[in-house]
């Protein structure tokens, strides 16, 4: 017998089978009512814990005892955008304390099954762990013992300089990265820091003796935060937390902050950046975006959802689903701490430039001019509603969301009332913002395309 009439004899038999079984399957009535459905009483949202531990140092609990799981944050008020970090060589300095020469620090982590993770962003340099209750004590000494170490291995740091050398030469051969670095260069003035993610990296530092000084220092800034989330109670946090850092030096280096440049006024109507290699055309209609303080950040919410921020999206609906012309249609950008490039993108082969120019200006042109339906809006407030309240379900999101709000000098629960305000709005005043701010004369073209 053949593979396959075996497939097919075997198929008829398991069908005699489940026939045979058919007349113990209960019937049920479609038409029926559904049972009532238990009220259950929704659990109350965890308010996070903010308190004073010392003269520069705060702390922030969300307490939360449903999973035996603890996270540990230890967040630092420098960035990849001060100037003083970057002298000191300190990015480099917080990222690879964890590799001391022996490997015992990353040894100790995995002993304890515990995700460490030591990472520099725009303002903040941060070390997280998140940990099993019960490794709660060998957990805080592993963090302690991580930002004392001085051994930094020298290998380690000369895999780190040649990452960077290689990630620097593989950027310059990715479109949409230059597609980016085009953007930014158009946006913001030379010098600004804002523009750093897009120049060349330099070289890593291979001094331990320097490195664990500049670390030093960052540690024990003024404004640096320890955050708790998880199984544990504000009593033991106030515990590790006095205990956890260094005195602060309350001297603060004068380089500290970044220094943000007006943002640039020579801005062209279009701009090509020629590429070798290329089949396919990067476009990106940007403009500056508002910032989160912006009295209008809630009509953007609904506004960027609308035009670029899902699969039905207006932009998805004209370039994808209507005449196949690319992949993927989207908004970037806007609604950051300080301006951003705000941009509607895509990408399409060389033979479909026009036609995808086309229609990206025209969903701009249509969207500027009509604006959202009251359909649209209804759909962009279930989405934003939903999100926060998804976002709001794990104690280490909303213990995230917190230590961002402080870093950024929000009022606690921004985010949140930006939700709710921007569900109050009505459809009118939300297309009032948008012909405001989605003028297409406020855009520029932008494209990576092939050489000439």
């Amino acid at each position: 017998m053949s593979p396959m009439s075996l497939s097919f004899g075997l198929l008829f038999s398991l069908s005699g089978v489940a026939s045979a079984q058919d007349t113990r399957i209960p019937a049920y009535d479609d038409q029926a009512p559904p049972p009532a459905a238990e009220e259950v009483a929704p659990k109350p949202k965890a308010v996070p814990a903010i308190w004073t531990v010392s003269e520069g140092t705060e702390a922030v609990l969300v307490e939360d005892h449903r999973v035996p799981e603890v996270v540990l944050v230890v967040e630092i008020p420098v960035g990849t955008y001060s100037p003083w970090l970057n002298a000191q060589h300190g990015v480099e300095a917080w990222e690879l304390q964890m590799y001391d020469a022996e490997g015992a620090l990353r040894a100790r982590a995995d002993a304890l099954a515990a995700d460490l993770s030591v990472y520099c962003e725009a303002r903040t340099c941060t070390l997280e762990l998140v940990a099993l209750k019960r490794d709660l004590e060998a957990s805080v000494a592993l963090v302690q013992d991580v930002l004392k170490n001085t051994s930094y291995d020298k290998a380690e740091l000369k895999r780190t300089d040649q990452g960077r050398k290689i990630g620097w030469e593989g950027s310059q051969t990715d479109p949409d990265w230059r597609l980016s670095q085009t953007t930014a260069q158009l946006l913001y003035t030379e010098g600004d820091p804002r523009l750093q993610s897009y120049v060349e990296p330099e070289k890593v530092l291979r001094d331990p003796k320097a490195l664990a000084a500049a670390r030093d220092a960052a540690l024990r800034l003024p404004g640096r935060r320890v955050g708790f989330a998880g199984d544990l109670t504000r009593a033991e946090a106030e515990a590790i937390a006095a205990t956890l850092l260094p005195p602060v030096n309350p001297v603060t280096p004068a380089d500290l902050a970044p220094a943000y440049l007006p943002l640039r006024a020579d801005r062209p109507a279009s701009l090509i950046e020629p590429m070798d290699n290329l089949t396919q055309i990067y476009f990106a209609l940007m403009r500056d975006g508002i910032t989160l303080e912006d009295p209008n950040y809630p009509a953007f919410l609904v506004a960027n959802h609308v035009l670029g921020g899902h699969f039905f999206s207006r932009l998805y609906v004209s370039l994808r689903h209507e005449g196949g012309e690319t992949y993927g249609a989207y908004t970037r950008g806007g609604g950051g701490a300080t301006a951003s490039v705000y941009s509607l993108s895509t990408f399409t082969r060389v033979e479909n430039k026009a036609t995808t120019e086309a229609k990206l200006r025209a969903v701009l042109t249509t969207f500027h001019e009509g604006g959202v339906t009251e359909q649209e809006r209804i759909e962009a407030i279930g989405y934003l509603q939903g999100s926060e309240l998804f976002d709001q379900q794990s104690p280490s999101n909303l213990l995230s969301t917190t230590l961002t709000e402080l870093t950024l000098g929000l009022p606690p629960g921004f985010f949140v009332e930006a939700t709710k305000r921007a569900s109050a709005l009505s459809t009118e005043e939300i297309n009032t913002f948008i012909k405001a701010h989605y003028d297409p004369a406020a855009f520029s073209m932008v494209t990576v395309e092939p050489e000439p």
